[in-house]
């Protein structure tokens, strides 16, 4: 019997290694990109300020990559705490989110319920490291990050052409 338990840990604990390493590496590739620095800051005729969606992404990111980080220590305690942080992110203010919906237009339902398939896989993912269950942390954090990829793909690169348009050459 504990024979098979030593057997069950090992293989659990291989297979969690494989699959954090798999997360580091796509949070590695998919995050930084939504919050890289704007090459537009001032507001000028024609340009759009930036835009606090873009710093509220930045700090999901590093919550993110602190999941991410936490998860292969398995330090239940920071995951369950930056797991709530990404779930009670920050939303921009009204007059900026009226603006983004407005330009998203017929997807603007698809885009919301993105962001709230991210608030509840994150609480999840925080309930999960809460009661110390590896595999349910890493199938809560891959939901999260599922949810996170599926918006920025549908959306990352129209709001960035849209809100931060080339200049001018």
């Amino acid at each position: 019997q504990a024979n098979l338990k030593e057997i069950y840990m090992t293989r659990l604990s291989r297979w969690l290694n494989q699959s954090v390493l798999a997360m580091i590496v796509t949070s590695a590739a998919v995050l930084p990109a939504f919050g890289e620095e704007a090459s537009l800051t001032a507001a000028t005729e024609g340009q759009h300020q930036p835009l606090q969606l873009r710093a509220i992404m930045r700090d999901l990111g590093a919550d993110m990559q602190r999941v991410t980080g936490a998860i292969a220590l398995e330090d239940w305690p920071k995951v369950a705490e930056a797991a709530l942080r990404i779930a009670d992110h920050p939303r921009p203010p009204v007059a900026e989110r009226l603006s983004i919906i407005s330009f998203i237009g017929s997807k603007a339902g698809m885009f919301k319920e993105y962001d709230q398939q991210v608030h509840e896989a994150a609480r999840n993912l925080s309930e999960a490291a809460r009661r110390q269950d590896g595999a349910a942390v890493i199938q809560a954090f891959a939901q999260t990050q599922t949810n996170c990829l599926g918006c920025h793909q549908s959306f990352r690169q129209q709001i960035l052409n849209h809100f931060y348009p080339a200049p001018v050459r």
